[in-house]
């Protein structure tokens, strides 16, 4: 019998202790099952996560067995009305059967039963020790609660001190260190004749990926001769960078795929103020190169991995405030057509392909250098965070900004963290403004630090409420210890979007990118706070920014002035996540034209035919133009078979 009761013992003993730790570990679907009359929801979850580890420890001890039994029977009675709760509320947990959730009431009885089992000492071979006396066991084998010592007080006392410190500061720690275990990225290893794009959705046979030389004048050569045996071969011809748009841009199935990451030398005219840069330099190289010379990139994306050459295929936008996109800064670029000839576009030169190919998707030939106009490098300091309901957002960002030249970049985030009075109802608006001084006080490019704290805060929230009310917290606190800080502009434009991406081989990342004017921004709002709810989207993240408008590209996003929000999304990558995002996409995007807006094209290509056209009217033109310019279709790509192809 001796054993037998131990055996259960150390089993009960476990059970617990895992099943507390579990509270930590995912603590939403317990959050879930509290009844709604009781306050302070995950509060609570992290208090009985505590103390059923800790009784269950307790219970493995032999001089605290009997305490740790008692201790379980009131924490079970405690949570009794959690499993009332779910049985009278099949319909909040849709996964679980009725008929379990009912069967839950009568497992807690035998939980009781076995946790009483443990209130005698008498078959554990254990007797109560009173000071100066022999062991003597007690008259009815049980503790009675008048005779706990001093120490078992203290114990207790203890507990609750730890219990407490640990609820208040048990939210962040444990979500923080749970993201953090779970960051094991897996690089997705792709053979010689596969190609993917930065979704890792669109992984395609080709039959090579062909690395174009560094030295131009051999490029150029050799780049010309790929094309006639494309031709020769009857072979599709795609153009990829950086591979960071998220529709197969850069991939044609069975064709070649042009890597221009190595055609990437830079040449700058100091004071002319002009960089010329080839197609395959990122970012990450020009900001640097520039910073030398006290200058900086007048327009590009919030990040420095893209490649010249992709930002001016999908004529990028960034976070500097009251500047049309990308294609506003290129002076010229030199084009190499389907038949290999080289030709420099500009406004007053082959001006049409100018302005298609600025936004061309790779459509009408291989960008191979840009002439790009920068600006001085500049320090900047932002003002104190302004906070306050999203629907006031247009209203807020007129009044802070419009019309103030010292103001230099603006970005806007909205609350993702779920709930009724949460979810897209916050706004934080952050502006910095120009603070001149002498160069050498412009400040270094430097990194700005906290990397894996900024990365684990966007991955606490992946499948976790509470994980995203974490980062909405701090990103209020950050905004505020932000403010009065010093920064130059290229210390701005020198962030690293890897930070931010999922690494895992069962998750990614997915981006969406929506234009509505102003005034139209909270009707758009309405209609996300239904949409993404009901398809259960896992939205991470929300930036608004201001786009001025496009003047100089034909399949032009922003025909005025246009607020872009940018939202990341965390996905499963099998074909029932794919299916779910796709259907929720049709809603988002059919949202904004019903708001007069549009969706961006780097993006997956979820949008029907019917949508693209109706939020792209100049598209069939467009693509009338590419087959002109390319009337072999020698260039295509998964975006030109979706939406272009006859």
């Amino acid at each position: 019998m001796n054993k037998l009761k131990l055996a259960m013992r150390w089993l009960l003993g476990v059970l617990f202790v895992l099943a507390g730790g579990n509270h930590f570990v995912q603590p939403d679907p317990y959050v879930k099952i509290v009844p709604p009359y009781l306050p302070w929801h995950l509060e609570l979850v992290y208090v009985s996560g505590f103390f059923e580890m800790a009784l269950g420890a307790l219970l493995l001890v032999p001089r605290y067995t009997t305490l740790a039994a008692w201790g379980l029977i009131a924490l079970l009675i405690g949570v009794f009305p959690a499993n009332v709760q779910m049985a009278l509320n099949p319909e909040l947990y849709p996964t679980i059967s009725p008929v379990a959730l009912w069967l839950r009431l009568p497992l807690q009885g035998a939980l009781l039963a076995w946790a009483f089992w443990f209130t005698r000492r008498d078959d554990v071979g254990e007797s109560v020790v009173t000071a100066g006396t022999a062991p003597v066991p007690p008259p009815d084998g049980r503790l009675p609660l008048a005779r706990l010592t001093k120490r078992r007080g203290c114990l207790l006392a203890g507990l609750g001190g730890l219990g407490a410190l640990l609820v208040a500061c048990g939210q962040p720690t444990f979500l923080l260190l749970r993201a953090r275990f779970r960051d094991r990225p897996v690089p997705d290893d792709l053979p010689p004749n596969q190609a993917d794009d930065a979704s890792r959705l669109e992984r395609t046979e080709v039959a090579e990926v062909w690395d174009v030389p560094a030295a131009p004048a051999e490029a150029e050569a050799q780049m010309r001769a790929l094309l006639r045996r494309a031709r020769a071969q009857a072979l599709r011809v795609s153009i990829a960078g950086a591979r960071h748009s998220m529709g197969g841009h850069t991939i044609y199935p069975g064709g070649i795929v042009l890597n221009m990451l190595p055609f990437k030398r830079m040449e700058l005219a100091v004071e002319k103020k002009v960089l010329h840069v080839g197609a395959g330099a990122r970012w990450a190289d020009v900001v640097p190169y520039l910073d030398a010379h006290g200058l900086s990139v007048s327009v590009m994306q919030a990040t420095r991995n893209f490649t010249v050459g992709g930002s001016v295929s999908v004529n990028c936008h960034g976070w500097q405030h009251a500047r049309p996109p990308m294609a506003s800064t290129v002076r010229s670029f030199r084009l190499m057509k389907a038949d290999g000839s080289v030709v420099r576009c500009s406004r007053t030169e082959n001006a049409e392909l100018f302005s298609l190919a600025l936004g061309g998707y790779g459509l009408f030939g291989v960008v191979l250098d840009v002439e790009l106009r920068v600006v001085p490098n500049e320090r900047y300091r932002p003002d104190a965070p302004l906070i306050f309901p999203a629907h006031e957002y247009a209203e807020r960002f007129r009044e802070k900004v419009e019309g103030d030249e010292d103001v230099t970049m603006v970005y806007g985030r909205i609350n993702v963290a779920p709930g009724e009075k949460t979810f897209l109802r916050e706004a934080l608006l952050t502006v910095f403004r120009r603070h001149p001084c002498p160069p050498e006080e412009v400040p270094a490019l430097v990194s700005p630090g906290y990397a894996t704290l900024r990365r684990t805060l966007v991955l606490v929230q992946i499948g976790s409420d509470a994980g995203k009310r974490l980062r909405w917290r701090a990103e209020r606190l950050a905004a505020g210890r932000m403010a009065n800080t010093y920064f130059s502009r290229n210390q701005l434009l020198n962030e690293d979007a890897t930070l931010y991406q999922e690494g895992r081989p069962e998750r990614t990342e997915v981006l969406h990118e929506y234009f509505v004017s102003p005034d139209r921004l909270e009707d758009f709002l309405a209609e996300l706070r239904a949409i993404v709810p009901r398809h259960g989207g896992d939205l991470l993240n929300l930036t608004v920014r201001d786009v001025r408008r496009d003047t100089e590209t034909f399949l032009r996003y922003v025909d005025r002035d246009l607020f872009a929000l940018v939202l990341l999304f965390s996905q499963e990558r099998t074909p029932q996540g794919e299916e779910r995002m796709k259907a929720m996409t049709r809603e988002m995007i059919d949202a904004a034209l019903r708001c007069g807006g549009r969706h961006y094209l780097p993006y997956r290509l979820h949008a029907t035919r019917e949508q693209f056209r109706r939020a792209y009217p100049q598209a069939g033109r467009f693509f009338e133009r590419k087959r002109f310019h390319d009337p072999d279709e020698l260039f295509q790509n998964r975006f030109y078979v979706e939406y272009g192809r006859r």
